[in-house]
């Protein structure tokens, strides 16, 4: 019961997830957050993506960032971020953006880089390499302007524990 009430919190509050845009004007950029779920489609071997209201832990979830400049001037510099939520993990190289940069936080936020070069600190000051499973924040820098009323998005996949 536990879990499925954290599950439950977890995906009611995905659009509500910390994000941002560190552009020239940060209110000329929207920023849609929504979670969604494979099911399979009955009598198919396909499966469809439904919002996720709920999910069971292992199940992993797609995040779709639809990233939108609402001006009527271009906007560079667009940064957007989110943290990993407790009680997931990222899965390893399920991110998808078409002009991005990604880098990934293990430390909360304070430093980002590619996962191969980041390293963790336990608690004994041992230091190793980090994995999938400590990744706390996500980052995409978009690597061209958005012009105006353009979108790009952005996609990446998390499992809950």
């Amino acid at each position: 019961m536990r879990n499925k009430l954290i599950a439950t919190m977890l995906l009611a509050s995905a659009s509500l997830l910390p994000t941002f845009a560190n552009a020239q004007e940060k209110s000329a950029i929207e920023i849609k957050n929504e979670a969604f779920k494979e099911v399979s489609v009955p009598n198919s071997t396909t499966k469809k993506l439904v919002p996720a209201s709920s999910a069971a832990p292992g199940e992993p979830l797609l995040y779709v960032l639809t990233v939108r400049n609402i001006s009527d001037k271009p906007v560079s510099n667009v940064v957007v971020g989110n943290p990993v939520p407790q009680y997931t993990e990222y899965k390893l190289d399920s991110q998808t953006s078409s002009n991005a940069k990604f880098e990934v936080s293990v430390d909360q936020g304070k430093t980002f880089g590619s996962l191969g070069t980041l390293q963790k600190t336990a608690v004994n000051g041992s230091k190793s390499i980090a994995q999938a499973k400590d990744v706390t924040n996500l980052r995409w820098t978009l690597s061209t302007a958005l012009k105006p009323k353009e979108e790009t998005k952005i996609t990446y996949r998390l499992q809950l524990n």
